[in-house]
């Protein structure tokens, strides 16, 4: 793997800190020490229309930030659900919940 001079790598991730706290709610405020851990190990994925993310029940192992664009969240429930109360911390990402 190439290895960029160290004040290279900060420039880096200072910009990249500055688009994240501009573009997702969550990360506005959160410490500097916070983004020099984070920034290094993010990875841009494209997804395309119709493609599946994850699948109900299965196992995440990564965490995917959505940067531009939209995604359908289909769950199979048997009684009446709001995400609110489930994943309260959805709100912090600007996400539109609705009750279902």
């Amino acid at each position: 793997m190439i290895s960029f001079p160290k004040p290279l790598q900060q420039d880096v991730i200072r910009s990249i800190s500055t688009i994240l706290e501009q573009r997702i709610k969550w990360f506005k405020g959160k410490p500097e020490d916070l983004f020099n851990k984070i920034v290094p190990k993010l990875k841009l994925i494209q997804f395309y229309e119709k493609d599946i993310i994850y699948s109900q029940d299965d196992s995440a192992n990564l965490f995917y930030f959505l940067f531009k664009g939209e995604v359908q969240v289909y769950m199979d429930v048997s009684h009446k659900l709001n995400l609110k109360d489930i994943l309260p911390e959805l709100n912090n990402f600007n996400l539109p919940l609705a009750n279902y």
